[in-house]
């Protein structure tokens, strides 16, 4: 049996503005996509998917080729503008598969057998779950020959057809691990940063908007904009500053996100409840453009855990634990 492993991410500050040349800093959370492959002779990718959105009937290897390719073409009818975002995929299992296509080649009969990935990273949250699970079919299929700026660039590729227009971040993330700082295409180590005790996250829920309908509506809005020079303002602060500097650079990005139109009323108010309990909360990841979800908050606290918040019984929280490895085999 092969097996593989990628962690999840968390944005600490530069969503959005990184796509505009801004700097970025990311961590790799302690979350993670699991992925065992099983070979056999079948002719078959039999899939057994945690996130049932993702779970597809077995699949004939003969048709990896093929997918691959008309998915290629979707892809340039999308940059065209001829096909919009959510257009894409017609199926999350898409991008499992294309992946594969990617990681084998022509040598399509590696891909027969039983492939299982579990996960407890979670949808649409802002945790990077589809650059995970690239990640870590990538590492489990992919040549292990690769240099880590070819794997991160491979990871990117595929998550194209997630999120159409994007940037290295997410894919970066979960291949260095650590703390990255991204700009201009070029990743750096930033572990040397240290983040106050008391960080947490909150997920939200699901927002109603994909990433990459977010990131097609801020562009329409705000691709020339000066803001994103505020906000990579704020990023630089955030790379040099001291622990305890920090939450009030968290209350500044977000309140740059909320002037880009990415966080719903209801997150705003339940981050100033935050904000008036002394602590700091901005949304991690792309945000929502409609309904009252966001995903991913990154709150920070001065004492206590979110459990003192009185929060919506769906809303889930957790410690900010860092992951210092990136996706491997093993």
């Amino acid at each position: 049996m092969m097996s593989a492993l990628a962690p999840g991410k968390l944005i600490l500050s530069g969503e959005h503005s990184v796509v505009y040349g801004a700097p970025a800093v990311s961590l790799a959370l302690r979350r993670h996509t699991r992925a065992e492959f099983e070979p056999n002779a079948s002719g078959f990718l039999e899939g057994h998917i945690s996130h049932a959105s993702a779970a597809f009937p077995p699949f004939p290897i003969a048709d990896l080729i093929q997918l691959k390719h008309r998915l290629d073409a979707r892809y340039q009818a999308f940059i065209k503008g001829d096909l919009s975002v959510q257009q894409l995929l017609d199926h999350p299992s898409q991008l499992l598969l294309y992946t594969l296509a990617v990681s084998i080649g022509s040598d399509i009969e590696r891909a027969s057998g039983t492939l299982h990935v579990t996960s407890d990273l979670l949808l649409g949250s802002g945790m990077g779950s589809s650059a995970s699970v690239i990640a870590c079919l990538l590492s489990l299929f992919g040549s292990q020959s690769l240099t880590l700026t070819e794997f991160v660039e491979q990871v990117r590729f595929c998550e194209r057809l997630q999120h159409g227009r994007g940037s290295l971040i997410d894919a970066a993330s979960v291949s260095y691990g650590g703390i990255i700082r991204l700009q201009q295409q070029e990743v750096l180590r930033c572990d040397h940063l240290r983040l106050p005790s008391g960080c947490f996250w909150i997920y939200t829920g699901a927002p109603s908007s994909s990433t990459g309908e977010c990131v097609e509506q801020v562009r329409k809005s705000f691709a020339q904009s000066s803001i994103w020079q505020e906000f990579a303002g704020v990023t630089h602060s955030f790379i040099e500053a001291q622990p305890d500097k920090i939450p009030a650079l968290i209350q500044q990005n977000q309140r740059l996100l909320e002037r880009i139109g990415v966080v719903p009323s209801v997150i705003q108010s339940w981050v100033r409840r935050i904000e008036q309990a002394g602590g700091a909360a901005k949304i991690a990841g792309a945000g929502c453009i409609r309904g009252p979800h966001a995903g991913l908050l990154l709150v920070w606290l001065p004492e206590g855990t979110p459990n003192q918040l009185d929060l919506p019984a769906h809303y889930i929280w957790g410690e900010l634990e860092i992951e210092y490895q990136g996706a491997y085999p093993f």
